[in-house]
């Protein structure tokens, strides 16, 4: 979760505290909270559970940033899965959600991760969110399987000393490593 374009770090009493104003046109904002609750609620539901969390509110409360770190099930010290979510109220993004190993989310709204998805706030906006929920979730069932998979593969393998050597210049001399000096 980063912070700086003008957004602040808060607890969930302030997320819930934030106030949704009333819905405009085709516009329903949806609560800050009830996101955050059917991101979570989703999670469960796939048996991953929030361990920790970060959240942070922008421009008066009417933007919402949220970084979940999330259980891994039997592979805790292998990888890690994170859940991003952010929210709304002035028009600025759709509610949306990022999933995955590696998942940015910042008040300059800027969004990554795996998986993600975004609905905007429209009248049935509500309805549709939990099924795009668990269906991204269903996503992230799949590459934790492949990140699990390739884990092990790596874990199974075993190099000579010169063959790690090897590979270790090779990446070096394609700078995925950086030379250190």
């Amino acid at each position: 979760l980063m912070l700086h374009a003008g957004g602040q770090q808060v607890d969930f009493e302030a997320v819930q505290a934030a106030a949704t104003p009333d819905p405009v046109g085709s516009h329903y904002p949806i609560p800050h909270a009830r996101i955050l609750e059917l991101a979570v609620e989703g999670l469960e539901q796939q048996g991953l559970h929030v361990v920790s969390g970060e959240h942070g509110l922008a421009h008066d409360g009417m933007r919402y940033f949220g970084l979940l770190n999330l259980t891994n099930g039997s592979n805790n010290d292998d990888f890690g899965l994170v859940a991003a979510v952010r929210n709304t109220h002035d028009k600025t993004f759709s509610a949306g959600m990022a999933l995955g190993s590696r998942v940015f989310v910042c008040d300059n709204l800027a969004f990554s991760g795996e998986v993600t998805f975004a609905r905007k706030h429209t009248r049935f906006a509500l309805q549709d969110l939990p099924r795009l929920v668990n269906d991204s979730l269903g996503r992230l069932g799949t590459l934790k399987r492949s990140q699990e998979m390739r884990i092990a593969g790596y874990k199974d393998a075993e190099m000579t000393d010169d063959q790690a050597y090897a590979t270790i210049v090779r990446a070096t001399m394609a700078r995925v490593l950086p030379n250190a000096r």
